[in-house]
């Protein structure tokens, strides 16, 4: 059964206070996506920007692959089932009202996507 699953896009986008923190987050994010695509089989990551553009607080996702191929190659397996919704911002003018999903008075795409879909979102661990 294929399930998609979103990316709280968002939770991206805070101040990240050094690159071994980056990395953390990174490899915990990474390490849930492969645990929920061994659980749930058939696992498609739908993600605001692509594997080799995706940063956490100004942070590139390359800083946790290092040159491992067999990281990269996991990850790019899971993100690569799933279509790339290369503008979450069309999408939201597109559902006007219907993903109205805000966190700290800003819009939150990726959970409306998520909730629109009747899916799941997943966000990086930063935040209580």
């Amino acid at each position: 059964m294929d399930k998609q699953l979103y990316l709280n896009e968002r939770s991206f986008a805070a101040s990240v206070h050094s690159i071994q923190e980056a990395r953390r987050l990174f490899a915990g994010l990474f390490s849930l996506l492969r645990y929920l695509d061994r659980r749930m089989g058939g696992l498609s990551v739908v993600a605001h920007r692509r594997l080799t553009e995706l940063m956490i607080g100004g942070h590139p996702a390359a800083i946790w692959f290092e040159g491992d191929r067999e990281r990269v190659r996991r990850v790019k397996q899971i993100l690569s089932r799933a279509p790339f919704d290369a503008d979450f911002e069309m999408v939201s003018r597109k559902l006007q009202g219907e993903l109205e999903y805000r966190h700290q008075d800003e819009m939150v795409i990726g959970l409306g996507l998520a909730s629109w879909h009747d899916s799941l979102a997943v966000s990086v661990d930063r935040d209580p």
